[in-house]
């Protein structure tokens, strides 16, 4: 049975960090805001959870203020691009990596630049042990048809955040899906778009939408086992 007085003290812990973050960010504090990130490691708090919990809902709530006019576009920017040098500091120095031999190619499509929540994914998916091929922002589709041609890979995980974005994202499903050798190549897709709409991933032409980490990992291990 879940205990929600737990869980319910767990969130409001989570949202003081988050807060504390989102403050020492703004307050043109990069160092403290990492060395506060590293003390939550020392904590015991897990990567998934820094990640997830700190991370991602901070940015949640940057993202609510930027549309509310709390803050400017230059605000979000700096905030956005703070996470993902602290983030960088934790990839190479933090995380344990044992390969599993699985596969996996991460970017966004072409006209797409918000990258943290694919950056996010391909990071602990890393540290899970799967082989990461990070190819960035606004990669066009005859970049990742050549790649995929050219290496043998288990899925592909693209990252949508603006609508207009999603043709693009169809056009390159589309061309995967006619490729005979890429049969077997699991197309998982993830962003805004889909969080509102749950089918839309099937309109697209996708395998999976992944919810989260853990929707994801799920997958990637059980789909590939049935086809194999």
């Amino acid at each position: 049975m879940i205990n929600f007085n737990t869980e319910n003290k767990k969130i409001e812990k989570f949202e003081q960090f988050r807060d504390e973050y989102i403050k020492l960010i703004f307050n043109n504090e990069l160092d403290r805001a990492l060395k506060f990130i590293l003390n939550l490691k020392k904590m015991n708090f897990s990567i998934k959870d820094i990640y997830l919990n700190v991370f991602r809902e901070s940015l949640y709530k940057i993202g609510d203020m930027w549309e509310n006019n709390e803050i400017d576009v230059g605000d979000e920017h700096y905030f956005s691009e703070s996470t993902k040098i602290i983030m960088s500091h934790i990839f190479v120095n933090e995380f344990n990596h044992e390969e599993n031999q699985k596969n996996i190619i991460c970017g966004t499509i072409e006209g797409e630049y918000h990258e943290i929540g694919i950056k996010m994914i391909s990071d602990l998916l890393y540290a899970e042990g799967f082989n990461i091929n990070y190819l960035g922002t606004n990669v066009p589709i005859k970049s990742y048809m050549r790649f995929l041609n050219k290496n043998n890979f288990d899925a592909i995980l693209i990252s949508v955040t603006l609508k207009k974005n999603l043709d693009n994202l169809k056009k390159l499903v589309k061309s995967i899906k006619k490729e005979d050798n890429l049969k077997k190549l699991m197309v998982i897709v993830g962003g805004y778009p889909f969080y509102e709409d749950s089918n839309l991933y099937k309109k697209i032409g996708a395998d999976f939408f992944g919810n989260d980490i853990d929707d994801i990992k799920f997958y990637l291990k059980y789909e590939k086992e049935r086809n194999l």
